[in-house]
């Protein structure tokens, strides 16, 4: 898995290699820690902090080069790739199936590879029994509409909706699976909008699909 970060350089580009390392420092409580990037031209080292614009000499001629960290991460395993928001977390783990979690404060997208099984059934398990069952949908992955189940499941008095989509990626089954916590307003949040439509602009098969 890849998780990559992009660096926007507009001034630069084509114009040189450029090494670039990123880091956190603290800053007062309740506020996110701002990046510090590293630019390195022609062996010369630049500081930044994310957003910040300097003039750095180039060619005998001041430029003024403005670096920004992109607000999107990279998601590469289990045979796609896609986008996500930076600020969302991930986790991974392997138990009867390879599962990686992507999570916000309101949504949460799973990425399950099985070993065994087919994606048909093996999607099923993302919704309870004691639920209502779950109806068919489409969404967009990569500009493209796939089939798709979506439901709704009751958690500690919580309403989330759940899309659950199948897919065959080199022989296995891979499951995306789409929790939205709705809360009282019953409608879809920003979070997962967004994160939606990052996978109709981003996704990506890196293996065979069948």
């Amino acid at each position: 898995m890849l998780l990559a970060m992009r660096i926007s350089i507009p001034s630069l580009l084509g114009f040189a290699s450029l090494l670039l390392g990123a880091t956190h420092y603290a800053t007062k409580a309740g506020v996110d820690p701002t990046l510090r990037i590293t630019l390195r031209l022609d062996g010369k080292e630049h500081e930044f902090v994310d957003g910040q614009t300097l003039p750095i000499e180039i060619g005998g001629k001041p430029v003024q080069v403005q670096v920004a960290v992109h607000p999107n991460r990279r998601f590469e395993g289990a045979g796609v790739s896609f986008d996500f928001p930076r600020a969302m977390s991930i986790e991974h783990q392997v138990t009867a199936a390879e599962i990686w979690t992507i999570e916000g404060p309101d949504c949460t997208l799973m990425v399950q590879q099985f070993a065994v099984g087919s994606a048909e059934k093996m999607v099923m398990a993302s919704f309870p029994k004691d639920a209502p069952p779950p109806e068919p949908c489409v969404v967009r992955l990569g500009g493209k509409e796939v089939s798709a189940l979506r439901g709704r499941k009751l958690v500690a008095g919580v309403t989330f909706e759940v899309t659950a989509i199948p897919l065959t990626i080199a022989g296995k089954a891979v499951v995306l699976v789409l929790q939205d916590c709705l809360g009282d307003s019953a409608h879809a949040t920003a979070e997962s909008h967004a994160l939606l439509e990052l996978l109709d602009k981003t996704f990506a098969f890196t293996k065979k699909a069948f």
